[in-house]
């Protein structure tokens, strides 16, 4: 720490004065990066090493959370790319749609899949274009799937005549994995992990590190932010890194995942 003579004419101190506010700025903006930094690597660490959470594992980074009316909230969110679902996953994998546009522009075979819904692989009558509706696989166990194909099984004619008046082309038999992309519900594997839910191994990998960060919010402090407020002669506070953005609409999307994990 140092200590201000105001009777000194000191040039470092004087331009230290000047900086303070948009050092106390900078500050602000590295504390939850930090934040942020560490728990991301405290939840990647706590994630099975097995291949099969390498999706759920890959898609996590630190983003600023853009539009959400606090200047420098940051978080560390799942953007899942969208995968090509394998025979093998079809065993332990139901299905969601969820319709694209609006009005009249929305495809009446889409909402009546999105009526019916979850769908395993072999009871989804019909496989909506990437145009007409995004797919929502969800990961749960073999039991889950029965449970659903047994659901659907009385009324899987029904729907089906309804989807040949629609004038849409029905999936042939043996209806096996899909031949489109799909988009993983990477937060739903998650909470399961997190809790154990399902026949998913009980890994809490998100509240171990929050715990101990609002225990301990010196986990949060860096040399740097240190530096920024208390020393005249470090300039390295004047550069930052660009944190990719998460837009807006998106943002609402994880308010209940952030809510079931909250300590």
């Amino acid at each position: 720490m140092f200590e201000i003579i105001p009777e000194r004419k000191n040039s470092i101190n004087k331009r230290f004065m000047r900086e303070l506010i948009d050092r106390q700025k900078a500050a602000m903006k590295l504390l939850p990066r930090r934040a942020a930094r560490v728990t991301l690597d405290a939840v990647k660490k706590g994630i099975p090493p097995e291949k099969e959470w390498d999706a759920y594992r890959h898609s996590l980074d630190v983003y600023e959370l853009a539009g959400t009316g606090k200047i420098y909230e940051v978080g560390v969110v799942s953007r899942p790319e969208k995968t090509q679902l394998k025979v093998i996953d079809t065993y332990s994998t139901v299905l969601y749609i969820q319709p694209r546009g609006r009005g009249s522009e929305i495809s009446e075979a889409a909402l009546l899949l999105q009526r019916y819904e979850p769908w395993s692989h072999s009871t989804l009558p019909y496989e909506p274009s990437p145009k007409e509706a995004e797919v929502i696989a969800r990961r749960v166990s073999p039991r889950e799937v029965k449970a659903v194909e047994s659901r659907l099984k009385s009324v899987t004619g029904s729907i089906e005549r309804e989807l040949a008046r629609l004038g849409v082309r029905l999936r042939k038999l043996p209806r096996t994995a899909l031949g489109r992309k799909v988009k993983m519900d990477l937060a739903f594997m998650a909470l399961r992990l997190e809790f154990g839910f399902a026949g998913f191994p009980h890994t809490p990998h998100w509240r171990p590190i929050l715990r101990r960060i609002v225990k301990n919010p010196r986990l949060t402090l860096t040399n740097k932010i240190e530096r920024t407020m208390t020393d005249p002669k470090y300039g390295g506070w004047k550069g930052q890194h660009i944190l990719p953005e998460m837009p807006e609409s998106l943002v609402d999307n994880f308010n209940e995942f952030q809510s079931r994990i909250s300590v």
